[in-house]
């Protein structure tokens, strides 16, 4: 019953992760807000991970869910900042 939830799982792990790494590129590196909008996606994702009674070998691929959308967001976010900044 678990497999059901699976793909539907990582895609809401990567809806999650997106905003999150959006918000992110505002944030200096390695400060105390980017590593909130860091780790609070992948506590969430292992909280929905262990509701949904997915199995640990599935992680690799929640891992890599977890960083496609938090690289993806980061780069729209960046790219967002560029053009305000631009505006200016």
């Amino acid at each position: 019953m678990a497999e059901q939830y699976l793909s539907l799982s990582l895609f809401i792990a990567f809806l999650l992760h997106f905003p999150f790494g959006f918000y992110g590129a505002r944030f200096v590196k390695f400060s105390r807000p980017w590593g909130r909008c860091l780790y609070i996606p992948i506590l969430i994702t292992i909280i929905l991970r262990r509701y949904l009674g997915i199995g640990y070998e599935f992680i690799p691929y929640f891992i890599l869910v977890a960083l496609t959308g938090q690289v993806v967001g980061k780069w729209l976010g960046r790219r967002q900042l560029s053009v305000v900044a631009e505006s200016r």
